[in-house]
C-alpha cells in the first residue's frame, strides 16, 4: 500500500515527493512534469515523514534562506494545499510561512498559504479581495503534522492530522499572480521563514472530501487499513474484470471486492505503456462523449452487512454516466442472451497530446462480470462522472459503490 499512489489518484496539480537524492531539481511524482527548483541548498535526504515507508527521504529547510519553488505560475481561484510537516515546539517570532503561494521570496502579494502564527497555531489564509484566515484553536505540538489548506471557492478551512479544524467564509481567490508563485518554505512581506523538515508536498485545483483527507493522513501515518481507492497493480491501469456466477450474493461480492484492495504505485509511463498509445487525440470525439444522451445509473451503497437489490437496467445499445467521485464505483453486468457482448468504458486520460484506447470489457455469454474500481484520473470526465456505452445491447447491469 503507498501514500504516493492514493494522493496520485486525487489528480494533483503537482506532487514534489521531496525526496530527491541530489541537485536542485525537486522531482514532480505527478504526470504533469511540473518540477520545482530547491534554492540555497536545503538539506536533502532527511528521514522522511512518512510512517512504514522507510525508503522514502524529505527535505529539511533551517528557516533562514532555504526554500522551494515552482518553475510554473498557477493562477486559480480554488486550491488545495497538503504538506507533512516536522515542527519543533516552539513558537515563532510572528506569523512564519510552511507554503503557499506567493509572487517570489518576500513579496507583499501572496495567498493561498500555510503558516504557524506566534503561538504555534497553524492558519491557512487566502485573499479574495480582502485576507481571509482560518485558525486552528490549538497549537501543533512538537513532532510531524499532516496540515491542510482547503479552498472552494466559498469557504477556506485548515485541517491539522486530518481533522478540521477551522473554516471561514472566503470567495474566490486571488489569481493576479505574475511569477513563478508555489513555495515550499520561504517568506513574504508579513510572514518570515520557518525551520523543519517538509514532506509529500502536493497542490490540487480540486477539493478532497473530509472523508478523503483523513484517509490520506491516516495512510501517511502507518494506518493502511483506511484507504477507499487501493487497486492492484493491473486494475490500477484498467478496471477489474471478476466473473462469477449468477448466483454471487452482494455479501460475498463485497468481501471479494475488498479483498481485491491493495495497492501500487503507478505513474504515467507505466500507463502508456500498459495501455498503448493509439492516434493523436480528438478533442470533438472527446467532446461527443459529453453531447451524447446519457441515462444517469442509480447507484446502491453496499457495506459490511450487504446489500439489498438495486433497479437492473436493461441495454438497447444505450449510453449510460454514472458517478464515481470517490472512485469507489463499480458494475454488475451480465450478458442475457448465448453470445458475448462488449461493454465500453471511455477513457479520458492523455499524455503528450495523445489518448489512451477506451476500455472494452467483454461479458460472457450468460455469465456476470464485476467490473471497477475505476482511478478517477483515467476515467472520470467533467470530474466526477465514468462514461460507459453498450453497443451491442442486450446487457443487463446495475451499479454499486463500496463503501
Amino acid at each position: 500500500m503507498s501514500y504516493a499512489s492514493e494522493v496520485l489518484l486525487d489528480s494533483p496539480y503537482l506532487y514534489w515527493r521531496l525526496d530527491d537524492p541530489s541537485g536542485t531539481v525537486a522531482e514532480d511524482a505527478s504526470p504533469n512534469n511540473r518540477d520545482g527548483t530547491y534554492v540555497n541548498t536545503p538539506t536533502l535526504g532527511a528521514a522522511s515523514l512518512l510512517s512504514g515507508e522507510p525508503g522514502n527521504a524529505a527535505v529539511g529547510f533551517n528557516g533562514v534562506d532555504e526554500y522551494c519553488r515552482s518553475n510554473v505560475v498557477l493562477n486559480t481561484t480554488t486550491v488545495t494545499i497538503m504538506v507533512w510537516f516536522e515542527y519543533s515546539g516552539t513558537p515563532p517570532g510572528g506569523p512564519a510561512f510552511v507554503c503557499g503561494f506567493t509572487d517570489g521570496v518576500g513579496s507583499a502579494t501572496n495567498d493561498k498559504s500555510i503558516y504557524i502564527d506566534s503561538s504555534g497555531r497553524p492558519n491557512a489564509y487566502a485573499f479574495d479581495g480582502g485576507p481571509k484566515t482560518a485558525t486552528s484553536p490549538d497549537a501543533l505540538t512538537a513532532g510531524k503534522h499532516f496540515l491542510v489548506l482547503r479552498q472552494d471557492g466559498s469557504t477556506i478551512k485548515i485541517y491539522v492530522d486530518g481533522v478540521e479544524k477551522a473554516s471561514t467564509g472566503c470567495g474566490a481567490s486571488f489569481n493576479g499572480y505574475s511569477v513563478n508563485n508555489i513555495h515550499v518554505s520561504g517568506n513574504t512581506a508579513d510572514k518570515g521563514y520557518i525551520a523543519g523538515t517538509r514532506d509529500e508536498f502536493a497542490v490540487f485545483t480540486t477539493s478532497p472530501t473530509s472523508a478523503r483527507i483523513l484517509e490520506l493522513y491516516n495512510l501517511g501515518n502507518g494506518d493502511e487499513t483506511v484507504s477507499s481507492s487501493q487497486t492492484s497493480s493491473q486494475s490500477l491501469l484498467e478496471p477489474q474484470e471478476t466473473v462469477a456466477s449468477s448466483q454471487t450474493s452482494t455479501q460475498s461480492l463485497a468481501q471479494s471486492v475488498a479483498s481485491e484492495l491493495t495497492n501500487s504505485q503507478t505513474n504515467s509511463q507505466t500507463i502508456v505503456e500498459a495501455y498503448g498509445i493509439t492516434e493523436t487525440i480528438s478533442q470533438s470525439q472527446i467532446a461527443s462523449y459529453s453531447l451524447i444522451s446519457r441515462l444517469r445509473l442509480p447507484i446502491v451503497n453496499i457495506v459490511d452487512e450487504g446489500v439489498d437489490p438495486g433497479v437492473y437496467y436493461i441495454s438497447d445499445g444505450g449510453s449510460y454516466l454514472l458517478d464515481n467521485l470517490d472512485r469507489r464505483t463499480f458494475i454488475e453486468v451480465t450478458s442475457q442472451d448465448a453470445l458475448d457482448r462488449d461493454l465500453t468504458i471511455q477513457t479520458s486520460y492523455t499524455q503528450d497530446g495523445l489518448e489512451l484506447d477506451d476500455r472494452v470489457v467483454e461479458i460472457p455469454a450468460g455469465e456476470v462480470a464485476y467490473v471497477g474500481p475505476f482511478p478517477s484520473y483515467i476515467y472520470n470526465f467533467n470530474i466526477t462522472d465514468i462514461y460507459i456505452d453498450a453497443p451491442d445491447g442486450n446487457l443487463k447491469f446495475r451499479a454499486f459503490r463500496l463503501i
